[in-house]
């Protein structure tokens, strides 16, 4: 069992036991433990800065303590663009499924809130063994966001009628996602469908394969979202388990001359940051790709200028390094042997 150290005693054991350097920056470090936590900064970025020690502890030489910082403080920057384009995701999503809602149904909240225009979807237990469909679950949250004491809810639930342009304002992104997965018209999703997605991606991908890609988008939006919420680690991130899942998995089918076998069996254009550039870059709505692509390629990937570092951390992002300009971001005169491929 582990015993408790202090900060200073932490310091002292990555210096003399792990080779890390303070330069005279023991204070900044010492108070960045206190503040953020061993855990935070030293577990979560040390793998960076160990390439040429994959069987040791110690780091890299020359790494500093401010080195690890540098990447905690790149990370929480990296956080921040990408709940912006997030937002404007989620923002572009909710107006979408609320327009084409009101065009279909009207704004009645009696006809656009009726259990017969969705599926009853999957089914559960509760904790008390009693069991609920997933469409009652939405219900369930839906009548809660009625009842919200916000001015715009409110100002509608006097006048009789919330719009859905309104009531979604309330949802959640994950009651959205829900609430468009459950709808029952097939045609009502594809209108949604051709709002969000570029014509041109559609018709080069079909209707079929464009519908399962945004609906893995979505999944793999909503994972991240909850992940940035949280403050937790995110440059790395690239949930898919050993099924698959929560992941974009179509793009093998979309993308068949741009991902080799390696690469999709790797994750590569299916999870990590990669994926959610590359499932942007599918929208109508070019801002939450212009938002993270920009700050990924001319202010994230450009502060790693030593070839090393700048691999580890495009494969932690589940790029394709063979579409990566190394000399755009290279200063040595040491290249890593791989040449750039410009993005399909």
């Amino acid at each position: 069992m582990k015993t408790y150290k202090t900060p200073e005693q932490q310091l002292n054991i990555l210096s003399n036991n792990h080779k890390l350097l303070t330069n005279g920056q023991e204070k900044i470090a010492i108070s960045m433990l206190k503040n953020y936590g061993y855990h935070e900064i030293v577990n979560g970025y040390q793998d960076v800065f160990k390439q040429d020690h994959n069987l040791s502890e110690n780091f890299d030489k020359n790494t500093t303590f401010v080195d690890l910082a540098n990447m905690f403080y790149l990370d929480m920057q990296l956080r921040a663009v990408l709940r912006t384009a997030i937002e404007q995701f989620e923002m572009t999503f909710k107006e979408t499924v609320s327009e084409c809602i009101a065009q279909k149904y009207g704004e009645n909240d009696t006809v656009h809130l009726n259990r017969k225009i969705f599926r009853s979807g999957k089914f559960h237990k509760s904790k008390q063994g009693k069991p609920y469909s997933d469409l009652d679950w939405l219900q369930g949250r839906i009548r809660h966001a009625l009842k919200s004491q916000d001015g715009l809810i409110e100002h509608h639930r006097l006048k009789g009628n919330i719009p859905p342009w309104i009531l979604f304002k309330q949802l959640s992104f994950g009651e959205i996602k829900t609430y468009f997965a459950l709808l029952n018209d097939s045609h009502l999703k594809d209108s949604i469908i051709r709002r969000m997605l570029q014509p041109e991606f559609i018709k080069s991908s079909n209707m079929g394969n464009s519908k399962t890609f945004l609906i893995e988008l979505i999944n793999l939006v909503h994972l991240f979202r909850n992940r940035a919420l949280h403050a937790n680690r995110i440059f790395n991130y690239a949930p898919m388990d050993k099924y698959g899942n929560s992941s974009i998995n179509v793009v093998k089918q979309i993308f068949p001359d741009v991902f080799d076998s390696v690469d999709y069996s790797d994750g590569i254009g299916r999870t990590g940051i990669y994926a959610l550039i590359l499932g942007f870059s599918t929208l109508n709505n070019s801002d939450p790709f212009t938002t993270l692509e920009d700050y990924i390629d001319n202010s994230f990937l450009a502060k790693f200028n030593e070839p090393k570092y700048l691999i580890f951390i495009s494969m932690s992002l589940k790029y394709p390094l063979n579409f990566l300009d190394f000399d755009k971001y290279l200063v040595q005169d040491v290249k890593p042997p791989i040449q750039a491929k410009k993005h399909y």
